[in-house]
């Protein structure tokens, strides 16, 4: 039990004792009423029901505020906050809303007045990431919440000096879901997800139908059996045993084990390795796949291959205290220990995998070969230099005036960029041979900043079927020969011509641009694109959390044939800008977590980077003024960042 569950727990029981079940169920529907209040506020007052006892329904279904939130009226929230007193911030304990508050179940009905209100109150916490992994802000942006809300949450978020609540990392019930807030990912992100600046895979009215079976599909027909066993009288599961075969003591275990090692810097080796034993037996008999997610989750807090193995060599003193030795359920526990390992690695099919002994008997696991499958920014030693080159560049130079609604924006003026949108095989073509001459300069590396802009396609014509589809492509680099400090080039990719000039196709001709961007060569050849097809090591990708960037880059490429994925078949010198920042700025990344590009600019400066146009419509042609600018500085901004961060470490 979290210090959460401690503060509400104790009254809870006592003040459920009180109510019984069918007045419960009377107080809660008289909440959900959606016309008025009135029968709400008189069964409360006969019966002198006081705001513990309703706070305390959470337990186990939802309060008389939650109720009120997710299908009542606004008038009885009203009253039961302001009125009876009842806590906005009390969490549900339900199995599939673990950690929702009221403002939860608002907005997971679109409720925008309901969510206006409860974010006018002060005492309305919004730092708070459910078991599912979404917070409010998240939520927010995938339930059609205006753009002044989402400030709204942010605001808040930034006010706010308590500590976040995150029950995804102590109550976690180790499924899957969408609209999970990207600050709070507990896995590395896949070649699948979907990212937005406020969410990890959001959701549609349209896509939440059947949402849980896509992700949970055993889980999922687990449930759908063990529910027609229920209609048959032949079973009492409950929703907890179907969603998780875990009991709530080995759920409890788990999520002890991953508090300790969420303290790592106060706990010792033995503890640490305590802690993953304790999850990796607690764990074993889920019926999916586990052992994955539990590796990637440890990555993510920063515990890799190296890490994990030196804990075993902690105990090689004395037998009678190793973990290993102490419960090894008849070697069970080291198979699993050595399968986690494997999966650190980041080598699933790996064949050779031995296990050696020292003289005491204590197991020990030989270094295996794996390829990197993430691209991490402490590898790259020479992202001092390349700022170096950058230093005429400040951020202050963005800082231009305030907007009519005194908003201070950064924007990029044409005093310090050139800015040209592409669309046609011979601009295509010069811009590509003025990359070239760049990059086959001796004297400095060319730093290419990239981002780039898409948008869903119909692939079951008008079915639920989608696929990502590339819009924009936004190139942004220093050019010592031209007036402009930046120079940025915005690719139109659905615009694009398709008439054949010289060499083939625009399309053709963007698709080897971009395969010489991130694998460093082009794999087409043909007699015009021959000195193009060459790898420039004298050139640097320059990208923000670019693993999207490259996965939809990637299959622009070529979708209909096979093609690398791991990370060293990438161009060698690639910078995920968000990555380093999140290294070298410890103490402003709290836990690691993952902050966006319009965070991280806050990071040195005052003035605001607007997200505004990123939920527009980029299939639409011709491109409003608006989204080019805010395209361009999407990339150019990237330059500026590495510049500051640059000075800040002279």
């Amino acid at each position: 039990m979290d210090g959460h569950d401690k503060a509400q727990g104790g009254k809870s029981e006592k003040a459920l004792s009180s109510l019984p079940k069918e007045e419960a169920h009377k107080v809660i529907n008289a909440a959900g009423h959606k016309l008025s209040s009135e029968s709400l506020q008189q069964l409360i007052e006969s019966k002198g029901y006081r705001a513990s006892q309703m706070d305390a329904l959470s337990e186990f279904r939802k309060s008389p505020l939650q109720q009120a939130c997710w299908k009542g009226n606004l008038s009885s929230i009203q009253y039961l906050l302001e009125q009876v007193g009842c806590d906005a911030n009390v969490y549900s304990k339900q199995t599939f809303s673990y950690g929702k508050t009221a403002i939860f179940f608002a907005l997971t009905q679109s409720r925008r007045e309901v969510v206006k209100y409860l974010l006018s109150r002060q005492d309305v916490n919004v730092s708070i990431v459910n078991n599912k992994g979404q917070s409010v802000l998240s939520l927010a942006a995938s339930h059609n919440m205006p753009v002044e809300l989402l400030h709204s949450i942010q605001s808040k978020e930034e006010s706010d000096l308590s500590k976040w609540w995150n029950f995804r990392e102590t109550h976690s019930d180790n499924l899957e879901y969408g609209d999970l807030d990207p600050r709070f990912l507990d896995r590395p992100l896949r070649d699948t997800d979907v990212v937005t600046e406020y969410a990890v895979n959001p959701t549609t009215k349209k896509s939440r139908k059947g949402g849980f079976q896509r992700r949970n599909p055993e889980a999922a027909k687990e449930w759908q059996r063990h529910r027609q066993q229920i209609k048959q009288g032949k079973t009492q599961t409950t929703k907890r045993e179907l969603a998780n075969t875990l009991s709530t003591e080995k759920q409890q275990v788990i999520g002890r084990g991953w508090m300790i090692l969420s303290g790592r810097s106060s706990n010792s080796d033995m503890e640490l390795l305590e802690a993953i034993i304790a999850i990796l037996e607690q764990s074993d008999g889920l019926r999916k796949p586990w052992l994955s997610d539990m590796a990637n989750r440890l990555l993510v807090m920063g515990y890799d291959y190296n890490q994990v193995s030196r804990l075993t060599l902690t105990s090689s003193d004395q037998d009678e205290y190793d973990p290993m030795t102490r419960s090894n359920n008849n070697g069970r526990t080291t198979s699993l220990f050595l399968k986690l390992l494997t999966k650190l690695q980041g080598d699933d099919k790996l064949e050779d995998q031995k296990e050696t002994r020292h003289s005491s008997n204590h197991q020990k696991v030989t270094k295996v070969k794996g390829t990197a499958t993430t691209i991490d920014s402490a590898s790259f030693k020479v992202w001092s230099k390349l700022g170096s080159q950058l230093q005429h560049l400040s951020i202050s130079s963005l800082e231009q005036e305030a907007a009519t609604d005194g908003r201070k924006h950064l924007v990029l003026p044409n005093t310090i960029s050139s800015i040209a949108l592409v669309n046609d095989y011979q601009g295509l073509l010069i811009m590509w041979k003025r990359l070239l001459t760049l990059a086959n300069d001796d004297e400095e590396t060319l730093i290419l900043a990239m981002d780039s802009e898409w948008t869903t396609a119909d692939t079951n014509h008008g079915g639920s079927s989608e696929t990502l589809r590339l819009s924009t492509l936004q190139l942004a680099f220093c050019d010592p020969s031209d007036e402009a400090p930046v120079s940025v080039y915005i690719l139109d990719l659905l615009v694009g011509s398709d008439e054949n000039g010289e060499g083939g196709s625009f399309r053709s001709l963007a698709q080897k641009l971009v395969h010489w961007m991130i694998f460093g060569s082009s794999q087409h050849s043909d007699a015009s694109s021959t000195s193009l097809s060459r790898d420039h090591p004298n050139m640097c990708l320059l990208g923000f959390a670019i693993h999207y960037d490259l996965r939809i880059l990637r299959d622009f490429c070529d979708p209909s044939k096979g093609r690398p994925t791991g990370a060293n078949n990438y161009r060698s010198q690639i910078i995920d800008l968000q990555l380093l920042l999140r290294e070298r700025r410890d103490s402003q990344f709290p836990s690691k977590q993952m902050r966006g590009l319009k965070d991280c600019t806050k990071l040195f400066s005052s003035w605001e980077l607007s997200k505004d146009e990123q939920r527009s419509d980029w299939s639409e042609r011709p491109l409003s003024q608006s989204q080019v600018q805010y395209a361009a500085l999407d990339a150019a901004i990237l330059l500026f960042l590495l510049a500051e961060e640059y000075r800040s470490n002279d």
